[in-house]
């Protein structure tokens, strides 16, 4: 609970207590609490700015108030994506942003043999970071089904996660718990300030970067968000590239990740000087005609194919290790070659 001052409280209730309590508490609604026990609140589990917190009994009153409620007090200290790097797992965060993609829910079988369902939305904030939010759980899965709708039909739509855990899972993430809350389109002034930046596209070509000093953590990023980073590259700062492409043959087509040498060979540009185009007034080139240059040329690619198991199924992982120019000469010879042992055969 928040009051008119901005400050919050944490208020728990166990067992029979939650169960009469639950249906009848709803957010943004006052209430004026009694009788409940005062305690040192436990850090682990407790972000709030408060060293108090408040737990009820059946001695307790929770009573609903008639008093208006104008707009939505917020107190909420909202972490940037960029920084969420820096968090170690487990850590709480506020996050706030524009919902860039909602993705189906799965069912995902935990080591205990349980099931659990899981909706992943993908938000960027003011850093121009993106990340994902787990929402685990049947809780969420309606409130998912809006955020779908909503970004489907509206210019933008922006989401608050509060009390949500950092976690790892090929990049950082955050997961929501049974203490998280989640807001769509909240009345605070980061709400406004992402909105009037629009619906921001899906990148065609997803790339990384990863900062030289972060144990080989990286923080995944839109091109569209490396875009429009203003901030400039520390001269400290490795610069990587991480792109994930999709080949394509007269016989089908295959997703594969590639890295920093590969990358380069294939932008012909390293990752700072293709981020520091946007700041180089003397030049006709952007970051966006390089890449919108690649698309759909033509390389020979040497592939690196690994299987894992992915919900009881297996997935196949490709890297492209080595890409080369196409040698017209050479092609040709083992075209001839190939078609002078098809004739020999037959």
């Amino acid at each position: 609970m928040i009051d008119d001052e901005g400050t919050e409280i944490r208020i728990t209730c166990f067992g029979d207590v939650a169960e009469m309590h639950y249906h009848r508490v709803e957010p943004g609604t006052y209430y004026t609490v009694s009788k409940g026990c005062v305690k040192e609140a436990n850090t682990k589990w407790n972000k709030l700015n408060n060293h108090l917190e408040i737990t009820l009994d059946n001695n307790s009153i929770l009573k609903c108030c008639d008093a208006v409620v104008e707009s939505e007090a917020n107190n909420s200290q909202f972490t940037p994506i960029n920084e969420i790097t820096y968090c170690t797992n487990n850590t709480l965060v506020d996050v706030i942003g524009i919902v860039v993609a909602v993705a189906e829910p799965s069912l995902i079988h935990r080591k205990d043999g349980s099931e659990v369902t899981k909706r992943t939305v993908k938000i960027n904030d003011a850093s121009t970071f993106t990340i994902d939010v787990n929402l685990w759980g049947a809780t969420w899965q309606g409130l998912g089904e809006d955020l779908k709708n909503m970004h489907t039909t509206q210019i933008a739509v922006v989401l608050a996660v509060r009390n949500a855990r950092v976690g790892y899972f090929n990049g950082k993430v955050i997961n929501t718990t049974i203490e998280t809350t989640l807001n769509i389109n909240p009345s605070v002034p980061e709400t406004e300030t992402l909105m009037s930046r629009g619906k921001i596209p899906d990148a065609l070509l997803p790339l990384s970067c990863v900062a030289g000093q972060l144990n080989s953590q990286y923080s995944r990023m839109t091109i569209t968000a490396i875009l429009e980073r203003t901030s400039v590259l520390s001269e400290t700062v490795e610069s990587t590239i991480r792109a994930i492409m999709k080949l394509q043959d007269h016989t089908g087509a295959l997703w594969a990740t590639t890295f920093d040498e590969v990358g380069t060979n294939i932008l012909q540009i390293s990752a700072k000087e293709l981020y520091m185009l946007q700041y180089d007034l003397t030049t006709q080139k952007t970051p966006q005609s390089i890449i919108k240059h690649v698309l759909l040329s033509s390389f020979v690619f040497t592939l690196s194919i690994t299987t894992d198991m992915y919900n009881s199924e297996p997935r196949l992982k490709a890297t492209i290790t080595k890409v080369a120019r196409i040698d017209y000469q050479a092609e040709s010879a083992l075209l001839l070659a190939k078609i002078a042992r098809m004739t020999t055969t037959a």
